[in-house]
């Protein structure tokens, strides 16, 4: 017999009569009242859990993130410029979105904007006639990949950028173009929001923008409002309180006389697959090893954030071999340990326990719920039992388990595994144990 599931579930009476009580009273305690719930479109882009970014532009050729907005056009001249790699290699990493710059902060843009000459209409590459965004939309939608664009807010090029109503305008045909010509996106970052906010950009126009030509597409950026974009190089990241984040800055994202609340904003962490998040030829032979990335994401997509890995493009328009080659070996990885579950139970109840039978190697859990109704399960416990033994020994404490929670340890037989809800909003939503094997 393959897993034998038991769903236990229960209230406990004390906390049954506090809710008459409150409902006769009329009255609702703080914890009691629903949680924040994504949007239809926010739960959905939610299963973008990994993401391929590569940064690619003039800051390529000269070894920095962005040039100064003085270099000549001339400069970008790629010999091998390939989009249809990076969604290869997006896909063998097993991402689900491909995030390529539109425009960094020096204003030099990789499509032929019709609002200024220094584009990629003004290079040598392909004569001219090359657009980097058009041949990435071709081939995401080739590999079943989510498109995204980056767009810097910060224009150092542009001579409207010393003049905020021309420089708003500016910005706004700018991003008209990018949310119409290149099909459905999946996602559009905005660099720069800080500075770009307190210097008169108009983010609530940007954001009604976004949302009338893409009403699918998440809008990130450090400051949401979809998605928080959260540094997570290799480092500890620890766990998190979930989604939900107070009221933003007020006028930044929220339509004037709009109420302030909390907004549903899960932690977007972003890593280098190098040292440095933009092309450098030193670091080559210097990409982040298989167990580093293996670790990051156990500490980023195993507690409940999105992961988005930055892998730059050389000044060919590729992504180094070598790190091409560390994507697909973290891809192939990831797959053989959680795509094979050995054992699964759901429901929506405060327990729920499988019994091994007969006992199996494991070497990880995995926690999801299902996020429509927002995250309502606040603290949980992951048990296991041994063979021989009736005893139940807890293996992780967590907290908000969300869209996916994983816990590892050292792979070994088990007769039972068991998930504790110790706090949550009523009524649960459904969850998913699952059981799979060691790396």
């Amino acid at each position: 017999m393959h897993g034998r599931q038991l769903i236990l579930a229960g209230l406990a009476m004390a906390s049954l009569a506090g809710a008459q009580d409150a409902s006769r009273s009329g009255k609702l305690p703080a914890d009691a009242r629903p949680p924040v719930a994504p949007t239809p479109a926010q739960a959905a882009w939610r299963e973008f859990e990994l993401g391929l970014v590569v940064p690619f532009g003039l800051g390529t050729f000269l070894e920095r993130e962005a040039g100064s907005g003085r270099e000549s056009p001339a400069l970008f001249q790629p010999a091998a410029c390939d989009p249809w790699q990076w969604a290869r290699a997006a896909t063998n990493a097993g991402a689900r979105v491909l995030v390529v710059t539109a425009k960094a902060a020096d204003g030099f843009c990789l499509w032929p904007s019709r609002c200024t000459e220094y584009t990629v209409a003004a290079s040598p590459w392909q004569h001219g006639r090359g657009d980097v965004l058009h041949e990435a939309a071709l081939a995401c939608q080739a590999h079943g990949l989510g498109l995204g664009l980056r767009f810097s807010l910060i224009d150092r090029h542009e001579p409207a950028a010393t003049r905020p109503p021309a420089y708003r305008r500016f910005v706004l045909r700018q991003l008209e173009e990018l949310l119409t010509d290149y099909g459905l996106l999946a996602e559009l970052w905005l660099d720069g929001v800080e500075e770009a906010g307190k210097a008169g950009v108009d983010l609530a126009a940007i954001l009604q923008l976004a949302r009338h030509l893409q009403p699918r597409m998440a809008v990130l950026s450090t400051q949401g409002p979809d998605g928080r974009l959260v540094s997570a190089q290799f480092s500890p990241t620890g766990d998190h309180a979930g989604s939900v984040r107070p009221a933003p800055p007020a006028g930044w994202w929220s339509a004037p006389g709009s109420a302030p609340g909390p907004v549903w904003q899960p932690l977007v962490r972003v890593a280098s697959l190098r040292p440095s998040a933009y092309y450098r030829a030193r670091e080559n032979d210097r990409p982040a090893s298989l167990n580093q990335l293996r670790e990051l994401a156990l500490r980023t997509l195993g507690r409940n954030s999105l992961l988005r890995l930055v892998a730059p493009a050389d000044p060919t328009g590729q992504l180094p071999e070598a790190d091409a080659r560390r994507l697909a070996e973290f891809g192939a990885a990831w797959r053989r340990q959680f795509q094979r579950t050995l054992a699964m139970a759901s429901g929506a109840a405060r327990e729920l326990v499988l019994e091994l039978d007969p006992p199996r190697e494991v070497g990880a859990l995995a926690v999801r719920e299902d996020i429509r109704r927002g995250e309502r399960v606040r603290r949980f416990v992951l048990e296991t039992r041994d063979p021989d033994e009736t005893g139940w020994r807890v293996v992780a404490d967590g907290r908000f388990p969300g869209h996916h929670w994983i816990t590892e340890f050292q792979p070994r037989r088990l007769a039972g595994v068991r998930l504790r809800i110790l706090d949550a909003a009523e009524p649960l939503s459904p969850l998913t144990l699952s059981v799979h094997p060691g790396p």
